[in-house]
């Protein structure tokens, strides 16, 4: 039962027949001020239910597939203080209904393919202190377009290519507290620009090209507390100068040249300071980033003509997952991943949401749960999908029934059964279904399996289909090549 009292509720990975009566219930609450809903399908009906329920003042719809229709629907509520659509399908176009909302104190947008373009619409948001920004096209041009958000306090621009010349453009952010800059190619004389910014206590520096000598201008930033590295060309030298920061509290230094020697003289200088490191230390003193970063792994990596990372395959002769499959999803442009022989961790794989771009994925002989699977919802552009040889079960066959493209499945010696068959039904353009030697299968799934109309290819070799099953099964789909 849901307390008559309650003010917040989170709902993650819930099935749409669950979803609607968790909010028959949550209608009746009449103090609701936040509600969370990630990692699911929201078809629009259900945000025009949410966008009844008045009392709302927060509302976050990550890690879904949300578009601007549902934004329209959304900022109904204009009394709302919070909203975050993060790694969603908002567009340019969808960020004009975001006028309405002129309370919005705190606004996430983070990995949506947008540009300056869409931006503008943003300038009347006065009242926002919190802007996440982090995957967006943001340049010089587009930030002088905000310069009217003067009471930004937080604002997340990580990987939005913007280079150190267009941190100037930052200039009216005054009340900056927590600024995150990871990812872009800002330079050491770029952070001369971020000196006004007298109240800063939070600076996220993480995958940029900074060295040593930034450093010397760090130190000079009289409140900051917490400042992330990782992944910079930040040495001993570097960390020795920080150490002089009496208000440091803690660094990240992971992935970088600085050496266990360096780490020891930074904690005798500044013992108070907490130091995020690797489990262990490289012992070559150079930049370990992105790419590099994989490649050492022995993960590797097919690029195209712009030198952009496309595809990637990784076995059993790779480092464990752990030590890189962050960084392996923070590569958007990828579209083929291709794994092998791997163990993947359930909160870890989540991270896979995301590669947006995603059009193929493979994970063979991969040891992962049913859970896991249900990260990749939001993958609208994610087509074909091979798990032969993994644990996944009827559990699994569940969140893949909501990959709106998907075409191509191989579940090959699989648990799956009749009854996880029914899920893909849904699946409605999958035109090559593999379901060799999976054992559990019989004359039961037949119903399921002449629903795919659009079949062109069907394996059930090595199943309990009957003869007589997979005669009836050819002339249901006599347009399929069914293997028997």
């Amino acid at each position: 039962a849901i307390h008559p009292l309650m003010t917040s509720w989170t709902i993650t990975g819930c099935p749409l027949d669950r979803l609607d009566s968790l909010l028959d219930t949550l209608e009746t609450v009449p103090e609701l001020e936040t509600l969370r809903l990630n990692d699911m399908n929201l078809p629009l009906a259900v945000m025009r239910r949410i966008a009844q329920i008045a009392s709302l003042k927060e509302i976050d719809v990550s890690d879904t597939d949300v578009g601007n229709e549902h934004l329209e629907v959304i900022c109904q509520l204009e009394q709302l203080h919070s909203l975050s659509v993060a790694n969603t399908n908002i567009t340019d176009t969808g960020l004009i209904f975001l006028k309405k909302l002129r309370l919005l104190k705190a606004l996430n947008l983070n990995n949506n393919r947008l540009t300056e373009a869409g931006l503008h619409y943003l300038v009347g948001l006065v009242s926002l202190r919190e802007l996440s920004l982090a995957g967006a096209a943001v340049n010089r041009a587009a930030l002088n377009r905000l310069q009217r958000l003067v009471l930004i306090e937080k604002l997340d621009l990580r990987s939005t290519h913007l280079t150190h010349h267009g941190l100037s453009a930052l200039a009216s952010f005054r009340r900056l507290r927590k600024l995150k800059l990871g990812g872009n190619r800002i330079e050491n004389e770029g952070l001369i620009s971020l000196l006004p910014f007298v109240r800063l206590e939070s600076l996220d520096l993480s995958g940029t090209p900074i060295t040593d000598e930034a450093a010397e201008i760090l130190v000079r930033m009289p409140r900051l507390r917490r400042l992330y590295l990782a992944g910079t060309a930040m040495g001993d030298v570097g960390l020795k100068k920080l150490s002089e920061l009496a208000t440091l509290s803690y660094v990240d230094v992971r992935k970088t040249a600085i050496t266990s020697e360096g780490l020891e003289q930074f904690h005798g200088n500044l013992p108070s300071a907490r130091v995020k490191v690797d489990p262990a230390q490289q012992p070559e003193s150079h930049v370990v980033r992105g790419i590099d970063l994989l490649e050492l792994s022995k993960v590797r990596i097919k690029r195209n003509l712009q030198a952009e990372p496309i595809a990637v395959m990784a076995d059993e002769t790779a480092s464990p997952p752990a030590h890189w499959f962050d960084t392996m999803t923070s590569l958007r442009t990828l579209k083929n991943v291709e794994l092998q022989d791997l163990h993947l961790d359930t909160e870890q794989f989540r991270l896979i949401r995301n590669l947006q771009q995603l059009q193929a994925l493979a994970l063979k002989r991969c040891h992962l749960s049913d859970n896991a699977l249900g990260a990749l919802a939001t993958l609208r552009s994610l087509a074909w999908v091979d798990l032969r040889d993994t644990p996944i079960t009827n559990a699994g066959l569940k969140y893949l029934s909501r990959l709106p493209s998907l075409t191509n499945l191989c579940l090959s010696r699989t648990e799956v059964s009749d009854e996880g068959i029914a899920f893909l039904k849904q699946s409605v353009l999958l035109k090559d279904l593999v379901l060799k030697q999976c054992g559990n299968l019989t004359d039961e799934a037949l119903p399921s399996l002449k629903a795919l109309e659009n079949l062109k290819h069907l394996d059930v070799r090595g199943t309990q289909i009957s003869p007589s099953g997979y005669e009836e099964l050819t002339k249901a789909l006599p347009g399929c090549k069914t293997r028997y």
